[in-house]
């Protein structure tokens, strides 16, 4: 999907697709969810019930949840936070001639961060509050890592990297330049900044703060 030509009407499609994916794993969990329920049945009815609320019902409830998203796309939150189909859109193929940072599932230009492949995690710089490095394990065993970002919406994002050093650089690289094109943007994790995010977080049809940009707000810091 290039940025640079998109047009209102493959948004959408892209934004739908991705929700009639995820519906789709949805509805395949509750059918495996079904057939282990009707095993358990046979087995135990304690475990029967069990498994009836633990892999039917949950499943069940994300799959309508993610159906109403799919059928209703036009109606999604980043819509009503940034606009018409046509309008975002517009701000894609702007910012898409300006990119300072592209990673596999990161990118950002003078105007907006996102992972590529899932253009409903778009965020303008304009609306970023706070940026802090997150890291999972299982058993001490690192899973994963990348970054997450709170809006001023209070919405959070989480972007992915490699685990290891690259992860680590790549991360430390973006975070550097985004303290320079945003200097707004308070970095690192506390329970205080966390908190301060909640607290300043404003709501759909609020003024949004005015933010001071620098004159040389590339980021590129050559």
């Amino acid at each position: 999907m290039q940025l640079q030509t998109i047009t209102a009407e493959e948004l959408l499609q892209e934004i739908h697709k991705k929700h009639v994916r995820q519906r789709t794993i949805a509805m395949i969990a509750m059918i495996v969810g079904i057939l282990l329920t009707a095993f358990f049945f046979l087995v135990s009815v304690g475990f029967g019930i069990f498994f009836a609320v633990a892999t039917v019902l949950i499943p069940l409830a994300i799959f309508c949840y993610l159906n109403s998203k799919a059928q209703n796309t036009e109606g999604l939150p980043i819509f009503k936070r940034y606009g018409t189909p046509d309008e975002l859109a517009s701000m894609l193929r702007s910012g898409g001639d300006k990119v300072i940072y592209q990673a596999n599932n990161f990118l950002m230009t003078e105007t907006f961060i996102l992972n590529p492949h899932d253009l409903e995690s778009l965020i303008p710089l304009t609306d970023i509050q706070l940026v802090y490095i997150f890291k999972n394990s299982t058993n001490g065993i690192p899973t994963d890592q990348g970054m997450k970002v709170h809006d001023i919406y209070n919405n959070q994002v989480q972007f992915q990297f490699k685990l290891g050093k690259k992860g680590r650089e790549e991360i430390a690289e973006i975070m550097r330049r985004m303290s320079l094109a945003a200097p707004w943007i308070v970095f690192g994790y506390s329970p205080q900044n966390v908190g301060a995010a909640a607290r300043n977080k404003i709501q759909l049809g609020d003024p949004k703060p005015v933010r001071q940009r620098p004159e040389d707000s590339s980021g590129n810091g050559q």
